[in-house]
């Protein structure tokens, strides 16, 4: 999340502005594949859209982080 709004950023400093669209297109080419699909498949209209998509996304991986991968036996070793 924090990647897209850095690039948003550096965006608005452009003369003429993209438009949000373009932005959105842009943008979404810098995440990895399974981002990519989410965002397509979205069909996000704005850059608050995204945004929100990318929160739950990395919500997700935080969770799968603490909770481990499906199958994966837990032993309570760190």
């Amino acid at each position: 999340m924090d990647h897209y709004i850095t690039y948003a950023n550096l965006a608005s400093t452009l003369d003429p502005p993209m438009t949000e669209m373009d932005l959105l297109s842009a943008l979404t080419s810098h995440f990895e594949p399974r981002v990519q699909q989410g965002q397509i498949c979205g069909n996000f209209q704005n850059t608050q859209d995204a945004l929100a998509f990318l929160s739950r996304y990395q919500g997700l991986g935080e969770s799968r982080e603490v909770l481990g991968r499906p199958g994966e036996i837990m032993t309570g070793e760190m």
